[in-house]
């Protein structure tokens, strides 16, 4: 554990956060908590603290090879480039360096998973139609601020739900909405979270 951080209160946190998603029934993936404390922990000003969460996720029984290792890394890097879209870049950089630092070179992940994407009609298609999704009911209002705020408008459909949110290859629908929201919760930001 990172020497700045008190590792029995983060391991306490840690089990804590995967005991009550446990109880969810199975309306969250088991292995979902640690996408909700990294984009949590970023979030909140704390991306140092990720060093530690991986540190303790692959001292898991389920971590044991270097290939869990990577597909593990694949989907806390997901989180973080998810993260980019709510909270900007700094924050989730600055956790992926921590991370870096820790992770021994056979583990080290270097596929790149939007390597082929394009700002096409298909990108396009995808992010209206997650926007539309998500908010159905109130999405005339952000639509008529969208009308005068063009630029906003663009980077949401196209960049935040085109590029990050609509992609749900690594990361499945509920885990990307577990990092958005606690990326608004974290930042207080009463519009986007009422």
């Amino acid at each position: 554990m990172a020497e700045n951080s008190d590792s029995s209160n983060l391991l306490e946190l840690f089990h804590g956060i995967q005991e009550r998603l446990d109880t969810t029934n199975g309306s969250i993936k088991a292995d979902s908590w640690y996408v909700l404390v990294l984009s949590a922990l970023t979030a909140s000003g704390k991306p140092g603290l990720a060093a530690d969460l991986y540190q303790h996720l692959i001292s898991l029984p389920q971590y044991t090879s270097s290939d869990s290792r990577k597909m593990l890394m694949q989907r806390l890097r997901e989180t973080l480039v998810k993260s980019v879209s709510v909270i900007g870049v700094a924050r989730p950089l600055e956790a992926v360096m921590c991370i870096d630092t820790v992770t021994s070179e056979e583990d080290k992940d270097t596929s790149f998973s939007r390597e082929h994407w394009k700002n096409d009609e298909a990108n396009h298609e995808r992010g209206s139609s997650w926007l539309k999704k998500l908010y159905s009911d109130n999405l005339n209002p952000i639509n008529e601020i969208f009308a005068t705020q063009r630029d906003f408008g663009w980077i949401s459909n196209e960049i935040m739900y085109g590029l990050y949110l609509s992609d749900h290859r690594i990361l499945d629908v509920v885990e990307t909405e577990m990092v958005v929201l606690s990326g608004m919760i974290a930042q207080n930001l009463p519009r986007m979270t009422a």
